[in-house]
């Protein structure tokens, strides 16, 4: 059975322009990096990507495309989706995927062209080789705080400034 691995939805989730960024797993459009270590999701349970999709809201890349693609392992993996210049809309590879055991590496990267784009969403298809599956992520989130602490619950994209906050029941 094939579930929703990775999804994101970010009104307005930019990119710099001509650069190479990052996104892990499960987290949302505005949630980038230059640094693909910061973003490397180790995977625990075999299986298959699949289906990458990416939405654009707004594309006002003028010098050359933009291409997104799946990492593994630090290298490019077999997923890719190249989005020309001033288009928009709903981009997805329904062709490529990529295999992944225990301790394998993955993310999503964007080599961009020269313009902006409003990333809303992207998402992952991800079928596992087995049905014991259970994934539980929390968007990363950059602080800038000089003291307190931040609680991040299971399974959400935010963080409280109190634990009561933060505390699931099951």
């Amino acid at each position: 059975m094939k579930t929703i691995f990775q999804s994101g939805y970010a009104p307005g989730g930019g990119i710099t322009s001509a650069t190479t960024q990052y996104w892990q797993p499960n987290c949302p459009p505005t949630t980038q990096t230059t640094t693909e270590s910061i973003c490397q999701h180790r995977v625990r349970t075999p299986g298959t990507f699949s289906n990458l999709q990416i939405r654009l809201s707004s594309n006002t890349v003028s010098t050359g495309n933009s291409t997104f693609r799946s990492r593994k392992n630090g290298a490019n993996g077999g997923q890719t989706i190249t989005i020309p210049q001033s288009t928009t809309g709903l981009f997805e590879d329904t062709t490529g995927t990529d295999a992944v055991v225990d301790g394998d590496l993955v993310c999503v990267q964007m080599v961009a062209g020269t313009g902006a784009m409003l990333i809303t969403q992207f998402t992952q298809l991800f079928d596992a080789t087995t049905n014991t599956v259970t994934k539980l992520s929390c968007n990363h989130v950059a602080l800038s705080a000089t003291s307190g602490n931040y609680y991040f619950p299971p399974g959400v994209d935010g963080i409280n400034q109190t634990e009561a906050q933060a505390k699931t029941q099951n």
